[in-house]
């Protein structure tokens, strides 16, 4: 089923064993750009067509699939399942040699595809992840945990919001934030707790020196959930890069005005900046 406005977009999905995952296309170009978002409470594929706006200056050069995870994951499900399922899903589309994009719980999910699948990944942008958990972020997936078993809003969607964004980016827009995260069903809570458990148990560092695709590891200094230090350790350990945005936090990916402007220009000279 294609969307009707200016952006083009094509949302459909892909059958995985009893379930399926959803994805957004758009683009046009011939190289293809996978972006791999973060842990959300709800699909965002409702979003598909203000991200395809956010990427105007990819459109020409590069197909861009955004992947959702799958619907209804098993109890116990964890990012190497979400991987091989993200992997199935890839097939099915004829991804490959891919440019991906994965932030925060997307980039535990890009690591793990990178690892398992090298033909997948040309080359590879992680933001605002980790290849392990901390203590600190123990807490505060333990935190969501709580909130998502507990199903109030708007007492949910404001820890969400208060961990994820900077201060003066949430204060600003927090009505619109929560707003967000409302209309949750018992079935969005459960995918999210299910999501947040799978996070808990990630630890791939041994494993990064498999990565063959060139990495970029963005972090941020203010980052609630993440260090800036994990995404030197993953460009230390993968032979890539880091760039740490000090002043921002966890979604310095939507916050950082030139972060679309790095992106691009790592994808086509390799560079930062």
């Amino acid at each position: 089923m294609e969307d009707s406005n200016k952006s083009n977009v094509l949302v459909d999905s892909v059958k995985i064993s009893d379930t399926e995952l959803f994805y957004a296309k758009f683009g046009h170009g011939k190289k293809t750009l996978v972006i791999l978002p973060g842990l959300a409470p709800k699909s965002l594929m409702p979003l598909a067509p203000m991200v395809a706006q956010m990427y105007t200056k990819f459109l020409d050069s590069y197909t861009i699939y955004m992947l959702d995870r799958v619907t209804n994951p098993a109890d116990g499900y964890s990012i190497q399942d979400m991987a091989r399922d993200t992997i199935k899903a890839m097939d099915e589309l004829k991804i490959k040699d891919a440019y991906m994009m994965g932030n925060s719980m997307g980039g535990m999910l890009a690591q793990a595809i990178a690892i398992e699948r090298g033909d997948l990944v040309k080359k590879l942008v992680l933001s605002s992840t980790a290849p392990g958990i901390s203590e600190k972020s123990r807490k505060v997936f333990e935190e969501w945990e709580k909130a998502g078993l507990a199903k109030k809003q708007p007492e949910f969607a404001e820890l969400l919001g208060s961990s994820i964004y900077s201060p003066s980016y949430y204060e600003k827009f927090k009505e619109n934030i929560i707003a967000a995260f409302g209309g949750m069903t018992d079935a969005d809570y459960r995918r999210f707790v299910i999501f947040v458990r799978a996070m808990l148990k990630f630890d791939i560092r041994s494993e990064l020196p498999k990565i063959k695709a060139s990495v970029l590891a963005f972090g941020a200094g203010q980052d609630k959930v993440f260090s800036a230090e994990q995404s030197e350790e993953i460009a230390s350990k993968t032979g890539g890069k880091a760039f740490i945005y000090q002043e921002y936090g966890h979604a310095a990916c939507d916050e950082a005005p030139d972060f679309l402007d790095r992106l691009w220009n790592f994808f086509e000279n390799d560079k930062t900046n």
